[in-house]
């Protein structure tokens, strides 16, 4: 068994000890080694794989980002959020660098990006209070790594995949955080997480696993 190989199971296993105990269970310090370990661990394999550098800060800032959200209290939740922020920020000009520019339907998979963004913004607007500002920030960067997303050759169809999944999980984790925060839904957790691994998966496999995205 190769480094990488060791690495990507232990990423799989540290991931589905996060997701179950993720379920219900009180922030814990095993919970918060799981959450961080599973995205670490791809960002180790990425620097195995001299993966692009951006590759790695974005998994990194990811890695910091689960840490500080896998805590309870504003500030661990500000610093999750800003974490995200960079590493959204990261992925940006990664994507931009394997994109194909913007032509035929990626103008109308682009508009649909952005009229889903605006109607989920104007959704949890009147509950955001003074995490507006930072929230429209953040959701602009997403809005940005959604669009890089967009512009990336079929061939590296894990991207486009991966970086919906991230968008699907952030909108679940908002709508947990902002609008269903004092009426929890028991499916949210499981969703948020299954969804966010798999996102940061897929993304990664375009240039640690080349044959898998077909590059």
């Amino acid at each position: 068994m190769t480094v990488t190989n060791g690495l990507l199971i232990a990423s799989l296993l540290c991931a589905a000890a996060g997701y179950f105990l993720r379920l219900g269970s009180a922030p814990s310090f095993l919970r918060s080694s799981f959450k961080t370990m599973s995205i670490a661990a791809l960002g180790v394999i990425a620097v195995i794989s001299d993966a692009p550098l951006l590759l790695v800060l974005a998994l990194g800032f990811s890695a910091v980002g689960d840490l500080a959200l896998s805590r309870e209290g504003e500030r661990a939740f500000m610093i999750g959020l800003g974490a995200f922020l960079l590493a959204h920020i990261f992925y940006v000009p990664l994507l931009v660098s394997v994109g194909e520019g913007f032509s035929g339907w990626r103008w109308a998979a682009l508009f649909g990006a952005v009229t889903y963004a605006v109607v989920v913004a104007r959704w949890l607007w009147p509950h955001l209070g003074p995490m507006r500002i930072p929230v429209a920030v953040y959701m602009t960067a997403i809005v940005a790594m959604g669009a890089a997303a967009i512009t990336a050759s079929l061939a590296l169809w894990p991207i486009l995949l991966g970086a919906a999944l991230f968008i699907a999980s952030d909108t679940v984790l908002a709508a947990e955080t902002f609008v269903y925060a004092d009426k929890p839904r028991r499916w949210t957790a499981p969703v948020i997480w299954s969804t966010y691994y798999a996102g940061q998966a897929l993304i990664a496999s375009a240039w640690v696993c080349p044959h898998f995205s077909g590059r």
